[in-house]
């Protein structure tokens, strides 16, 4: 992130709602500023987006708050709940059901934002209204990401097609415009990640972190702007 503050949560800051914490003289000086800042997801409580409906959400030390000021679309507020009738199904069989997921919605609930709108909780109203049983995840692709999400009707689907991801069988196409221009114009990225079971991410680790596993990614520059490049 660019244009960024992080602050890690103190055992004196434990149980402070998180707006208090970033309306502090050394942090955004104010809820007003804090509120806009949440409604406009500038926000991130332990790598997660947090919205204003998170504002109360009370702090355990070791948090980490972050603050991204200058992060692409974040001029206005971010949208609102989806409705009902927003999912937007690519194709559908007796195993799996595959949708083109909008920026702006969670793939999955997240322990810390129950209440924001989800694929799943959308999916679920879908599949009650037909008398067909919960979906059940394959993957997950990130909240400002959008793009096809896989999701199983049965668990024999889900233990097959999450088998085939394991072993990295689908191949997984992204394009995203990144800050400057990346050099070469061609290579891949390789890290270590791990699974955070608090925050409900991936996170980079130490490369002989034995819980961890090898991420590989192949870029190409497409289009370079001013300050910018569409990979």
């Amino acid at each position: 992130m660019r244009n960024r503050s992080e602050w890690i949560a103190a055992d004196a800051d434990a149980g402070t709602r998180l707006d208090k914490f970033l309306a502090a003289a050394d942090r955004l000086g104010s809820r007003a500023r804090v509120a806009t800042a949440l409604e406009r997801g500038k926000v991130f409580l332990n790598e997660v987006e947090s919205g204003i409906a998170d504002a109360g959400v009370k702090l355990v030390a070791g948090d980490v708050v972050k603050l991204w000021m200058d992060r692409p679309g974040s001029a206005t507020r971010q949208p609102g709940s989806f409705k009902k009738g927003a999912l937007d199904i690519l194709y559908e069989d007796e195993a799996l059901i595959v949708l083109n997921k909008p920026a702006g919605i969670l793939s999955v609930p997240l322990e810390r934002r129950s209440q924001a709108p989800s694929i799943v909780t959308l999916l679920e109203d879908y599949f009650r209204s037909s008398g067909k049983r919960k979906p059940f995840v394959v993957h997950r692709i990130d909240l400002d990401t959008s793009g096809l999400v896989v999701f199983a009707k049965t668990a024999l689907a889900q233990s097959r097609v999450k088998d085939q991801f394991r072993r990295r069988e689908p191949e997984r196409v992204y394009w995203a415009v990144v800050y400057g221009h990346p050099s070469p114009q061609e290579g891949t990225w390789r890290d270590r990640l791990v699974w955070d079971m608090k925050a409900l991410i991936q996170k980079e680790t130490h490369p002989s972190d034995p819980a961890g596993v090898d991420a590989e990614c192949a870029y190409r520059v497409l289009e370079r702007f001013a300050g910018a490049s569409l990979i």
